[in-house]
């Protein structure tokens, strides 16, 4: 399952508005006073009687209305039979703007009626200029729908200021509170266009024109006019510091208003500081041309908030979206849509310092880019979408060019060839989970390499951070601050106290003798967490003997005994043992679920109260300090020890987990418990009978609904990590130092385990220990037969028993693995029927004189092996595995783990090329190498690991 981190909340990014209070007269402000007109009616805020309709600023005749606006009266507000009056840009019903109109500061909000077009678009054209702060009403009855249409060849100056937007809002937005706060609906009036002369890919107008051309033109939807050229235009104007509000119009679903639209809007054109918000279809969408924007919100858009197509070339930087839950996508880039991907001239926009936030299920992609598009993302932060992005490859390219991308948090981080795309770029990151603090970055975002923009565009500014937020950019103030309105938006993840589902305690991390923790607090974790609870950073979470993440809820999920619960970890989080004298122990029942959201920079940590005394800092043979972490699922098994009578894989094959770790299996193979991601578990086992232990990590009948990813497990007392039964997957796992097998297997296990290191302390046992039913029925079924790939199991020379055993009755295949300097290397005891393991790609060093490579029936197993090869201890360049910077690990291939190194002793001679473990097993990836680690650019285990 992918966790859907859907957190709701309302920011107003700015001060208070200022209002003009209402008079007895109609009121024309000067523009050098520069405030925000507002209406208050006497019924609103202000006090007193009265509505809107009734607002003491209303023009009493045409000298009230300022020169080039018309007095219009006996206006009706909002079919209420209620009648008033405005100074309106046009007649009622709409018309055309010619030659220069000028609009001071005035009280009253200046009416948009019908489509009003700013010059003809062809010989008469028109310069609008509008003073800061001033505000226009809309009221669109739903047949004739209120435009504003800037057309070709003509120019606005709409030039706003931080302490003074410009408004274009609904009449319902003023009727709810009198204010134009972005408090109503949306489609509410059809929004505004920008149309210029500039170069589009589609020529709607006459098909047969040259793409490109001045004859290449198209009519906008929604009558929104001509537009589309050569490109020789110089501009429609002037836009900044404006609010859009409630706007876009859906006549059908392929002619439709947006809020703003950018069609063939030429470079010169300056954007910048635009807000859209509650737009029934797109927030902006730019249809061709070139135009550059910069600094623009969009909040709670209907469809797309950002979306191209027919061509556009221009540039975006500083960017925040934020999608409310059954919008569209942040952003849906196309070339040419209709027609041919390849269209000339090519959709190529540049995007730098974009933030786009989603609202969980129903928000679509983050970032869909198809149809042809090409252009270059860099610098982005996208969370909190159905999938972050998207990229649907058409046409012969070029494609899209991403980097420094950070994805936080999305259902599923990818759809399409989005994968690809974003693999294929520099310095993008995908996490788990967000760490956004509203929309500045936390410690995820800020990890990204930023690039620097100004290389990418001669438009774009420095800034040296992913997002549209950075440097000393907080929550009150950055660049949306006093000019916008609220947007539902994720909130400040900051922890005022400890979260519901904990209790504060009265010790604090400096009186337990925790030196140098971030932490304020320490919050007791409540047993059983019931519910859906949360542990947010800025606090210790402490638990205390067994602790039960739910109630178990029996084994079939049709028929629950008990409601489910979830614990959700955030990033960075530490979790630890009480340590008063009960064994501590974290277990996940059957039902309910574990989201464990580290990151490659924060990863959360379970451990113990003696690991926080001594500093977090990597302690020789400490072991046993806590109990660890159990999960239990539905999944099947082969032994069932709460009904022996029962059938194995069953619904009723059931066992209790060893400690006290409560019960588990059942017939659901697909059984979700949760997800886990970057967790290191410290410390941790405790063994209380040689039959009775706990394992650092306990993974009990879990299903393959679940995702474990980025492991590691660090001195634990026991095994590091044990499979009883289940189908769950894990990959990049890591363990170091465990007092007896790193990975065990019994019971029926049949999920896949690819990228793992395991590093064996002198006296430990295994590298790894499978069995299928150790205690009864070596042909026990479902048989235990996972599929292991791409290990590398170095032991500690003499005393570190064996690399690799296999036994009672397991099958399987072992795939492109390193076992290295156990005292033997290969372990094989045949039992049951079979089918036996398959081992393909198995590479073996000795490197003591006193070790051995086989036991069992290893020899003979291995002497059928594919592809696998034997060196003998003293021969030369034995290993030639060499330490990563910053471990004392060697993890990176040398000439003797690559195709083509010559054994010593047996196997094939030379070593061929490793096979892609996809051909296998579908569930692995294609890693066509031996080892857990590719070369010395591959470094999945640097930075969120302890000791390695």
């Amino acid at each position: 399952m992918k966790f859907d981190s859907n957190i709701r909340s309302f920011l107003l990014a700015g001060a208070a508005v200022s209002v003009i209070a209402a008079c007895s007269d109609a009121e024309v402000v000067t523009p050098g006073e520069s405030q925000i007109t507002v209406v208050v009616p006497g019924g609103g805020t202000g006090g007193g009687g009265g509505t809107f309709a009734t607002r003491s600023t209303a023009p009493t005749g045409q000298a009230d209305c300022p020169a080039g606006t018309t007095f219009v009266s006996n206006v009706d507000v909002l079919g209420s039979g209620v009648e008033t009056t405005f100074c309106a840009l046009t007649a009622i019903g709409g018309g055309t703007i010619t030659g220069a109109v000028d609009i001071p500061l005035s009280a009253d909000p200046i009416l948009i009626s019908g489509t009003v077009f700013v010059g003809d678009g062809t010989a008469g054209s028109a310069d609008l200029t509008v003073a800061a702060g001033q505000t226009f009403v809309s009221r669109s009855d739903g047949v004739t729908i209120d435009t504003l249409v800037i057309s070709a060849g003509s120019t606005a100056t709409i030039q706003g200021t931080a302490n003074a937007p410009i408004v274009f809002t609904s009449m319902e937005d003023f009727d709810d509170d009198g204010l134009p706060n972005g408090t109503s609906g949306t489609s509410e009036w059809g929004g505004l266009a920008i149309n210029g002369t500039g170069q589009l890919n589609e020529c709607t107008v006459d098909p047969s024109a040259t793409p490109g051309t001045a004859a290449c033109q198209q009519v906008g939807e929604g009558g929104s006019g001509t537009f589309g050229g050569d490109g020789t235009g110089t501009g429609s104007g002037t836009f900044e510091y404006i609010r859009v509000q409630h706007a876009g119009f859906p006549f059908t679903p392929t002619n439709e208003l947006n809020s703003i639209a950018l069609q063939g809007t030429e470079d010169g054109t300056v954007i910048n500081h635009v807000q859209v918000h509650r737009g029934a279809d797109d927030g902006i969408e730019w249809f061709g041309g070139d135009a550059d924007l910069s600094n623009v919100v969009i909040t709670g858009a209907g469809d797309d908030s950002l979306d191209w197509t027919d061509g556009w070339s221009g540039a975006l930087q500083f960017a925040l979206v934020v999608q409310e839950d059954g919008d569209d996508n942040g952003i849906e880039g196309d070339n040419n849509g209709d027609t041919d991907a390849d269209a000339a001239p090519r959709s190529m926009p540049n995007l730098s310092n974009v933030t786009l936030i989603g609202d969980g299920p129903g928000s679509g992609e983050g970032m869909q880019l198809r149809a042809g598009t090409a252009g270059n993302f860099f610098n982005m932060v996208i969370t909190n979408f159905d999938q972050g992005l998207e990229f649907n490859q058409e046409g012969t390219g070029p494609d899209p060019v991403t980097g420094s991308i950070a994805l936080t948090g999305n259902d599923d981080q990818f759809a399409g060839d989005g994968e690809a795309l974003f693999n294929a770029g520099t310095n993008n990151i995908a996490f788990p989970s967000s760490t956004l603090d509203g929309v500045i970055p936390g410690i995820n975002e800020d990890s990204i390499t930023a690039a620097d923009p100004t290389a990418i565009d001669p438009f774009f500014v420095a800034a040296d951070y992913a997002g549209a937020f950075g440097g000393t950019d907080t929550n009150a103030s950055n660049w949306t601050t006093g000019w916008t309105v609220s947007g539902s938006i994720p909130g400040s993840t900051t922890v005022a106290g400890c979260p519901t589902g904990t209790t504060l305690s009265t010790d604090t991390p400096g009186s337990e003798g925790f030196g140098g923790r971030t932490e304020t607090r320490i919050c007791d974790i409540d047993n059983p967490v019931s519910g859906d609870v949360v542990l947010n950073g800025g606090n210790l979470y402490r638990f205390t003997g067994t602790t039960f993440i739910g109630v178990d809820a029996g084994a079939d999920p049709a028929a629950p005994s008990n409601p489910s619960s979830s614990l959700t970890v955030d990033p960075g989080v530490t979790l630890y043992g009480a340590g008063e004298g009960a064994i501590d122990l974290l277990i996940v029942s059957r039902g309910s679920q574990i989201f464990v959201n580290g990151s490659p920079v924060a990863p959360v940590v379970l451990t113990s109260r003696q690991d926080l005394e001594n500093g977090g800092v990597l302690r020789a043979g400490a072991t046993s300090e806590v109990g660890g972490l159990s999960i239990n699922g539905r999944a099947p098994l082969n032994e069932c020890t709460v009904d022996p009578s029962a059938t194995g894989g069953a619904v009723d094959c059931e066992q209790t987990g060893e400690g006290g770790s409560g019960v588990f299996g059942g017939a659901t193979a697909d059984d979700d418990s949760g997800r886990i991601n970057y967790l290191q578990v410290r410390y941790a086992g405790f063994p209380f009978t040689p039959t009775n232990e706990l394992n650092s990590i306990a993974l009990q009948g879990v299903g393959s609904g679940t995702e474990i990813d980025f492991v590691q497990i660090i001195n634990g007392a026991d095994d590091g990590i044990e499979w009883f039964g289940g189908t769950v997957d894990a990959s990049h796992v890591i363990v170091t130092g465990a007092g007896d097998d790193s990975l065990d297997w019994t019971d029926g296990w049949t999920g896949a385990l690819q990228f793992a290191i395991v590093r064996q302390n002198a006296g430990d046992d295994n590298g790894i220990e499978g069995d299928n039913n150790g205690d009864t029925d070596a042909d026990a079924l479902p048989r235990s037969a996972p599929s292991i790939s791409n290990v590398t199991l170095i032991g500690d020379d003499d005393g570190s028993g064996e690399g690799i055993q296999l036994r009672a009755g397991t099958s399987g295949n072992v795939i492109n693995t390193i076992v290295r300097s156990f005292d033997q290397n290969l372990e094989i005891n045949l039992e049951g029927t079979g089918p036996n393991p398959v081992l393909n790609g198995l590479i073996l060093q000795r490197t003591s004189a006193t070790s051995a490579s086989f036991a069992g029936d290893g020899a003979t197993e291995f002497a059928a092996a594919t592809n696998s090869i034997e060196f003998g201890a003293g021969v030369a360049g034995d290993s030639t595995l060499t330490n990563a910077p910053g471990t004392t690990t060697p993890l990176i291939p040398g000439v003797n783990e690559q195709a083509g190194a010559t054994g010593a002793t047996s196997g094939t001679d030379p070593l061929g090329a490793a096979v892609d473990p996809s051909s296998v097993d579908a569930r692995l990836s294609g890693a066509a190498y031996f080892g857990a680690v590719e070369n010395a650019s591959d470094t999945w285990f640097v930075g969120w690991t302890l000791g390695l």
